[in-house]
């Protein structure tokens, strides 16, 4: 199945997925995928392209506008993946270095989200199902089945359920690989 990350930078989580053996493709408006060279895509080729899942690890954090950026990612797929911290609950300031997250010194990180704050954003894009395990936030544009959510949603069932998905995906990449 097809799969993208968007913000993919040099495209080392897509070289990287390659190698396994996943479908995957590699879109940066600003940055050449030097590490994935020949799955890289364009804007353009965004809008052509039918994606079973679009990942963004840790790219919303880095974004000045991010719902724009994720407008064009997201036309084309029912399933989206993103990796980001969210805004602890406790009141945090940059200043007192009370969350690490803010890296006040670089000024990598510059747009933050609340679990509120990212559910509403899912919603803009289209997507109104969500499931969030630590910084791993899911959203889908049709329900979840029953049992997705019940492994989701419990740790226990989650560890093992990990046992399952990766015989799956060694399956899923058997078949990419012929």
């Amino acid at each position: 199945f097809p799969v993208t990350i968007g913000g993919g930078g040099y495209g080392l989580l897509t070289r990287i997925m390659r190698d396994l053996g996943f479908d995957f493709y590699n879109y940066d408006f600003y940055v050449d995928g030097i590490l994935s060279p020949k799955f890289n895509l364009t804007t353009r080729e965004l809008d052509n392209f039918r994606f079973d899942i679009l990942c963004s690890i840790e790219v919303f954090e880095h974004l000045t506008k991010p719902l724009d950026t994720f407008s064009v990612m997201t036309q084309n797929s029912n399933l989206l993946i993103i990796g980001t911290q969210l805004i602890p609950r406790q009141i945090v300031k940059p200043s007192n270095r009370d969350w690490p997250y803010f890296q006040p010194t670089t000024g990598q990180h510059i747009t933050f989200a609340s679990q509120k704050g990212i559910r509403k954003f899912a919603n803009k894009l289209g997507f109104v199902y969500q499931i969030s395990i630590d910084s791993l936030h899911i959203f889908s544009k049709s329900k979840f089945r029953w049992r997705t959510r019940i492994i989701l949603k419990n740790v226990v069932f989650r560890r093992f359920a990990m046992l399952l998905i990766y015989d799956l995906l060694i399956k899923a990449r058997k078949s990419v690989v012929k």
